[in-house]
């Protein structure tokens, strides 16, 4: 079901170009839930997206990328972060997983198209900064108040 919710809320912005709840989603999936069970949810939403939004058979080789970008989220939050509580900190940390996940398509963009490094980093810079904003935002305003409620709701579920 949480997997669904990240996917739907990314399929709701997909007019507004880097705009998503995705990097959030996956903070306070990880902070909350744990390394593994966030994994879990993020590789059937991964599944999700990838049944719907493939481009094309050279979008093929973007798949193991996209992947490795996003497990990157829960990677840290459970690693380095995971004493990280504070919604500010969080919020540029997510800023930074946003541009490191956008930087990771630099590689097979390079291979395949033959696209120059700075060719590529400089026409992808306002994408890499609309999704930092977004994540940065997102994370600033929803997670303490999100995570409140889903730890509320993790109490009652262990209760039942």
């Amino acid at each position: 079901m949480l997997a669904t919710v990240i996917f739907v809320l990314e399929q709701a912005l997909v007019f507004l170009p880097n705009v998503q709840l995705t990097v959030f989603l996956l903070v306070l999936y990880s902070k909350t839930l744990g390394f593994r069970k966030t994994v879990i949810i993020l590789t059937i939403y991964f599944i999700l997206d990838m049944l719907i939004g493939i481009g094309g058979p050279m979008m093929l080789a973007y798949i193991p990328f996209m992947y490795i970008g996003w497990l990157l989220i829960p990677i840290t939050m459970c690693t380095i972060f995971k004493n990280v509580n504070n919604e500010h900190l969080l919020a540029l940390i997510s800023a930074g997983l946003s541009f490191t996940y956008c930087w990771i398509f630099i590689i097979p963009s390079m291979i395949l198209f033959e696209i120059p490094f700075l060719g590529y980093l400089i026409a992808d810079i306002p994408f890499e900064v609309i999704l930092a904003s977004s994540s940065y935002i997102s994370v600033l305003f929803l997670y303490k108040p999100l995570m409140k409620i889903f730890k509320e709701v993790l109490q009652i579920e262990r209760i039942l």
